[in-house]
């Protein structure tokens, strides 16, 4: 199984050839905090590829959107983060996953980083977290 990763730290673990679980970065998670709430997307809600797809709430009040890694369909919800959000901050990048989504486009993956790449990627500013940005 390969992996992915966004510059706004999300990832995207395929599975199969057009499908593919889709979180948050356990780095993502030591940056903002302590996660106490997740909205989740709704079955069958088609994305864009870096579209903002729901809000991620920190113990601080802090909120900030994650993305779609790629464009796509969503199949699945991980409904264990309604019940326990902080499954994000035990297991971000297993048990914490937050969506399966049908992968539109194969091709966008090439966009994104390996494992290797996001080990050392370091952001060139801030402007990833656009906090106030509009759906």
């Amino acid at each position: 199984m390969s992996t992915y990763y966004t510059r706004t730290h999300e990832w995207i673990r395929l599975e199969g050839e057009d499908e593919g679980i889709v979180g948050v970065t356990q780095r993502r998670i030591l940056e903002y905090g302590e996660v106490v709430a997740v909205e989740l997307p709704e079955v069958g809600a088609e994305y864009e590829q870096h579209e903002p797809i729901g809000v991620i709430e920190t113990i601080e009040g802090q909120e900030y959107y994650y993305r779609a890694p790629v464009s796509g369909e969503v199949l699945e919800v991980n409904a264990a983060l309604e019940e326990d959000p902080t499954l994000l901050n035990q297991s971000a990048e297993d048990e914490g996953w937050i969506f399966r989504m049908r992968i539109e486009f194969p091709g966008e993956l090439d966009d994104l980083m390996d494992a290797e790449e996001y080990e050392f990627y370091e952001e060139d500013s801030e402007e990833e977290y656009e906090e106030d940005e509009e759906f």
